[in-house]
């Protein structure tokens, strides 16, 4: 998501931990499924929120 390396030896309240993200968010009818999730760090995952890119 920053397109910075998540280091998944951190743990968590570490602000920089991985998390999974949704692509498209599950609260966008997104799925909990491998190609829709991805790693991102906690901060970077909370920034997002729900918010994704919607094609015109």
């Amino acid at each position: 998501m920053c397109r910075t390396p998540v280091d998944r030896d951190r743990d968590w309240p570490d602000m920089w931990c991985a998390t999974p993200d949704h692509r498209v968010p599950l609260t966008a009818a997104g799925t909990h499924t491998v190609d829709n999730v991805r790693p991102a760090h906690w901060i970077c995952n909370l920034r997002k929120g729900d918010y994704f890119p919607v094609e015109e």
